[in-house]
């Protein structure tokens, strides 16, 4: 938000011909915002002009102050590894009607990312699924079967 404070004050000596003070003030706010994929800048400007007149001096001050504040980046590049792991096992017993305790990425190729849904049984891995999904649409493929998944279904 930009705010300039303008204050001026004029006082004229008496023998002048005019004799008497007079005070004056204005305030414009102006609000702007702008915002980028990277960088969010906001920029305060406040300004104090201060004129004063005698039948000898005439002095006019300005102080002008500006402050400009820069935020961090807030862009979000899509689901989280926990976000999609968590997804995909809600999608899995949303599916079939059971849960698979354990879902993991396994590996991360460029927004591709490879979960793992299974448990641990009797010494052995028992998988139940993997996922072949878009980390910034959250949809893919089933790995082993081929099939079309979207695990923003259980989002709705």
């Amino acid at each position: 938000m930009k705010k300039a404070i303008i204050i001026g004050v004029t006082c004229l000596a008496a023998g002048t011909g005019i004799a008497g003070c007079g005070a004056s003030s204005s305030t414009t706010e102006t609000t702007t915002a702008v915002e980028t994929a990277t960088t969010t800048t906001a920029t305060t400007t406040a300004t104090e002009t201060t004129t004063t007149t005698t039948a000898e001096t005439t002095t006019t001050t300005t102080e002008t102050a500006t402050t400009t504040t820069e935020a961090p980046a807030t862009t979000k590049t899509g689901y989280t590894d926990q976000e999609l792991c968590d997804m995909a096992a809600n999608y899995y017993f949303w599916t079939t009607g059971y849960k698979p305790p354990i879902s993991e990425v396994d590996s991360v190729n460029g927004d591709i990312v490879t979960i793992h849904l299974y448990e641990v049984k009797d010494g052995h891995t028992a998988t139940s699924a993997w996922y072949e999904i878009d980390r910034n649409t959250g949809k893919g493929k089933n790995a082993v079967l081929g099939d079309e998944v979207d695990l923003t279904e259980v989002l709705k």
